[in-house]
């Protein structure tokens, strides 16, 4: 009966240590999955000026990025006001080589411009196709009219891919410029609405589930 009991108890222990290591072996995939990518244009030093409701034919400037992964989470772009402060806001749209495609995918509230250089991010949490490109823009025209407002607006200049629209964004007419600008942005593979569980918040009811493995083990070692 003594042995018959140490022998249910050891492999009741041994079940306990593989499900302990299978999860932490699962937890690790996951998080590995779910880890982001960066897109990271620094900037280097200089601007782009005008853009704005002063600018000619309200000027939009962006620019175009490669969706590596599947959800854009957040984005980043910085500017500032040349000389009188005016309200804007950030888009995202698909974009065709030439100019926006389809309806905004994101568009973030108002803002003002402040007269020096500030680094606006936004989280617009939205899906995109991985491998296809897209553009990421500030605007005093959103959808073709105005905010109000006056002044000029530069952008920091770096190495993201450079374009500026004149008149409305969408499906406007966009060209290219001999500088670039700076520009940020954090993609996941994994949708917003679907968490994956941190692995500090699944590890450590493993670790109890281990040290009691333990303890079961030294209660059915030979000789008790």
């Amino acid at each position: 009966m003594i042995g018959s009991e140490t022998s249910r108890r050891r492999s009741f222990l041994q079940f306990l240590v593989r499900i302990g290591f299978v999860g932490c072996i699962g937890i690790l995939l996951i998080a590995d999955r779910a880890q982001a990518t960066s897109i990271n244009d620094p900037g280097n030093g200089d601007v782009i000026y005008d853009w704005g409701p002063s600018s000619l034919s309200n000027q939009s400037y962006g620019v175009v990025f490669t969706a590596p992964q599947a959800y854009l989470d957040d984005f980043s772009l910085t500017v500032d006001s040349a000389d009188t402060n005016f309200p804007f806001e950030s888009q995202v749209y698909a974009w065709n080589g030439t100019t926006t495609v389809g309806p905004a995918l994101y568009t973030s509230g108002v803002q003002d411009t402040t007269t020096t250089m500030m680094t606006y991010t936004w989280d617009p949490d939205i899906t995109l196709t991985t491998g296809d490109e897209y553009i990421a823009f500030v605007t005093n025209q959103p959808f073709g009219s105005t905010l109000g407002g006056s002044g000029d607006g530069q952008i920091a200049a770096g190495s993201g891919l450079f374009e500026f629209a004149e008149g409305a964004p969408a499906g406007g007419f966009w060209q290219t410029y001999t500088e670039n600008a700076e520009f940020q942005a954090d993609f996941s593979a994994t949708a917003p609405s679907s968490a994956v569980p941190e692995p500090s918040s699944v590890i450590l009811p493993l670790t109890v589930l281990l040290a009691a493995a333990l303890v079961l083990r030294k209660r059915i070692a030979p000789g008790i």
